[in-house]
């Protein structure tokens, strides 16, 4: 049989968290063509069940689009498909030379741009994204009823999400000189205190994703000094949760032990942190007066000013506990003092969190 200078390029594991091959070839010269296998993480967004898992282990997400670009052809070649099986199974053929490797997308189908408010609305498929260009000698294949004999070429290709996720529980009023016991109405120097809700402030919206590369938009700021201007702010965000009548927050949870409330956000060159801010109403003091509104403001995670977010990590708070001291009534949160709340971090990897408040 006459083995012909065609080239056959076969995407052997388009994975989360996958490694590139050991063996690195330069990209061979010739036609070209490509067959998938592909694999990949989860995330969501509101009020849910919690994402469960071990401290550094790894979650799956369901794909349901993918798209496939070959890097360098003119005209661009690609194609789509709903599953993984249909894409595994998927081979191109007859690639022009200029081809230098693949790019993926997966659960997008605008394929290029994402903004925060779309990924959250969905419960587990996020947009993932990855790009190879390391193409390895694997054999030889042929078209299905043909008989011209193509080189088999194969490339490894990480694909992650483009965006982080937090998930925040355990949300609770503490004793401020036992930290360790729930706070009551005797034990707080509040008389009434209602729970509202948590939102994320300076949070990047928006992103725009190509060539491996996600470009964040601007964090979005509630800047006022006005408690009330920000709470109507906060319940216009995507990244919040209030609940329709305010609870007491003594001897109570939030949400529900089942729950949580979780979020995800774009990251950017800055690294601006998503500021998680819990909001409270119906403030009155045991002496003295106070605004109605009041808040608490995450300063720092882990201990440190300059904790770094990482998309494709899932950030897991399972204790969000604060105290008298740390609700103050504007967002900056300088008359509040800084303690320390528990985060777990599941990076589609899991992590473990802590975080203090102004």
């Amino acid at each position: 049989m006459k083995l012909n200078k065609y080239l056959l390029i076969a995407v052997a594991s388009l994975g989360l968290f996958a490694c590139n091959n050991d063996k690195e070839e330069a990209t061979p010269s010739g036609l070209k063509a490509i067959s998938l296998n592909i694999v990949n993480p989860e995330l969501s967004r509101a009020e849910q069940t919690p994402t469960t898992g071990e401290h550094g282990g790894t979650l799956a997400i369901t794909p349901s689009h993918i798209f496939v670009k070959l890097l360098g052809t003119e005209p661009v070649m690609s194609a789509t498909f709903t599953s993984l099986e249909e894409a595994n199974t998927y081979t191109f053929f007859d690639v022009p030379t200029s081809c230098t490797g693949v790019e993926v997308i997966i659960n997008n189908y605008s394929a290029y741009n994402s903004t925060a408010t779309a990924e959250t609305a969905k419960e587990t498929n996020v947009t993932c994204y990855g790009s190879s260009t390391t193409l390895t000698p694997d054999g030889v294949a042929t078209k299905e009823n043909g008989t011209l004999q193509y080189d088999l070429y194969k490339t490894t290709v990480t694909v992650k999400p483009i965006v982080a996720r937090i998930e925040a529980s355990g949300i609770k009023l503490m004793q401020t000189k036992n930290p360790s016991l729930s706070a009551t109405t005797e034990t707080s120097k509040y008389a009434t205190l209602n729970f509202a809700g948590i939102f994320l402030n300076g949070y990047c919206e928006n992103g725009t994703l190509a060539n491996n590369i996600v470009t964040a938009s601007n964090p979005q700021v509630i800047e006022s000094d006005d408690a009330e201007t920000v709470l109507t702010a906060a319940k216009a965000l995507s990244m919040g949760d209030f609940l329709e009548t305010p609870a007491t927050i003594f001897d109570a949870t939030f949400p529900t032990t089942e729950k949580c409330y979780a979020y995800n956000f774009f990251v950017n060159a800055d690294n601006n942190k998503p500021i998680i801010t819990l909001a409270f109403t119906d403030a009155t003091l045991k002496a003295g007066s106070c605004s109605p509104i009041r808040f608490a403001v995450v300063s720092k995670y882990n201990g440190k000013e300059n904790f770094k977010f990482e998309a494709g990590k899932l950030y897991r708070i399972t204790k969000l506990e604060v105290t008298d001291e740390n609700i103050t009534g504007d967002i900056t949160g300088n008359t509040s003092i800084a303690v320390n709340a528990t985060i777990v971090v599941e990076p589609w990897v899991i992590q473990d969190v802590t975080v203090e408040w102004k």
